[in-house]
């Protein structure tokens, strides 16, 4: 294989082949047999990078989650079929809440058998997208950019009281308790989008495009399963750069979300289908513009060598339960990295600004940790849904719980000084990049 600079990207449909056996589970929609959207699948997506000999895989997919015990076998067997390094296999969830599934009669063995084909389809499909991804290699230059929203996406969903507390504020807004005064929002709008963009040598537009973008994807309960919003993305930059790949990958948008920008109209499921097809063409929409609108400012070049850098917490105590891998590649003035649960969006800035590179994509939702959402550490004492959903106990009592064999949700979940542990190691990781 050549060691000069080329690039290649596949996807793979991965929407399961029995959804009439299956209902959609991630928000809670009716407990209805389900389909699969017609032109909003599920997909994996992947984009590969080889320079110097080296060779990385970047790939997200359209799963809810697939955590540690998932991701090292899929890293495993994407290594063993291309004989690249297997951490140097990056691959993160969308957080999709429209791919759960369960088995429509969970006492129907073919229901609950058509649930199992379908994990393991979807599994498949991440080191299938990988593996098409590094057998499409191509004489290829990237380029890296930012672009800025003008429109707005997704935004914090987090309301603040006067006294100080916190709460969730989805659909039309926040209803506030009589006689309590609503302050401003405690965390920033999200308005960066980081990508990179891949092109053959001697063509003009891209082929392939990675991007970063922090908010939650989910828009709301149907009976479908789909892309949800990163499948708007998709339908978007194929009508404006035809055949294009779009590897989208979420950032850190543990309190960001979109449901304040486009809100659910009242009516029953026929007006939220509709509702939810104009939310994808509007919100896809201004993704799309602000990419390619971002793109004539470009400039591509050919790395000669790829650098990678990959740390985690495997193996340093046996008993630790905040396992997180950060997981980094750099190709020149460019790095990508990817991190663990649900940093909160104000967390993701603070890594950017402490930066050395002068682009630099996050891919959250790594397979790693049991951490849920992280806030900063002024967030825990806010409180609210995210921080409500599982914060860790004391050490002594979660080692205590540890030592008993005691089973609990909460053992493992981020402290309050956890995303600034986090922010620091992608910053060392980082440093070592460059």
């Amino acid at each position: 294989m050549s060691d000069e600079f080329q690039v290649g990207a596949a996807s793979v449909n991965i929407s399961p082949d029995r959804p009439e056996l299956l209902v959609v589970s991630g928000l809670h929609g009716p407990h209805a047999p389900a389909r699969v959207m017609q032109g909003n699948e599920l997909y994996a997506d992947a984009m590969a990078v080889r320079a110097g000999g080296k060779t990385a895989v970047f790939a997200t997919v359209d799963t809810g989650g697939h955590g540690y015990r998932r991701e090292i076998p899929i890293r495993k067997a994407v290594a063993e079929k291309t004989g690249i390094d297997e951490k140097c296999v990056i691959v993160t969830s969308r957080h999709n809440h429209s791919q759960w599934a369960a088995a429509l009669d969970e006492k129907n063995p073919q229901h609950v058998q058509a649930r199992k084909v379908y994990n393991e389809k979807a599994d498949q499909g991440m080191i299938d997208a990988c593996v098409k991804a590094v057998g499409g290699l191509r004489r290829a230059e990237i380029a890296a950019g930012t672009a800025t929203l003008t429109e707005p996406i997704g935004q914090n969903r987090r309301a603040r009281f006067g006294h100080g507390g916190a709460m969730p504020g989805w659909g039309t807004g926040p209803i506030a308790v009589p006689g309590e005064k609503l302050a401003p929002q405690p965390g920033p709008d999200s308005t960066r989008i980081d990508f990179l963009a891949a092109r053959e040598v001697g063509k003009t537009q891209p082929f392939a495009v990675l991007t970063s973008y922090a908010t939650h994807v989910h828009l709301g309960a149907t009976s479908t399963f789909n892309g949800e919003f990163p499948g708007g993305v998709r339908s978007a930059m194929a009508k404006r750069i035809p055949g294009v790949t779009v590897v989208y990958a979420n950032s850190t948008g543990g309190d960001v979300d979109l449901h304040c920008v486009h809100p659910i109209p009242p009516g029953g499921w026929d007006a939220r289908l509709r509702w939810y097809a104009e939310s994808l063409e509007l919100l896809g929409s201004r993704f799309a513009d602000a990419v390619v609108g971002a793109m004539p400012k470009l400039r591509y070049f050919r790395p000669a060598r790829i650098r990678h850098e990959y740390f985690s917490t495997e193996g340093q105590d046996e008993r630790r339960t905040r396992l997180y891998i950060v997981n980094g590649v750099a190709m020149g003035d460019a790095a990508v990295v990817s991190i663990p649960a649900e940093l909160f969006n104000e967390l993701g800035l603070k890594i950017h600004a402490a930066s050395p590179f002068k682009h630099l994509l996050l891919m959250g939702y790594n397979g790693s940790g049991r951490l849920g959402y992280v806030g900063t550490p002024l967030s825990y004492e806010q409180g609210g849904y995210e921080i409500a959903r599982g914060p860790a106990p004391s050490p002594a009592e979660e080692q205590r719980m540890i030592d008993a064999k005691i089973e609990n949700r909460t053992i493992g979940r981020a402290r309050a000084n956890t995303g600034m542990e986090i922010v620091e190691k992608v910053g060392q990781v980082l440093k070592r990049l460059a």
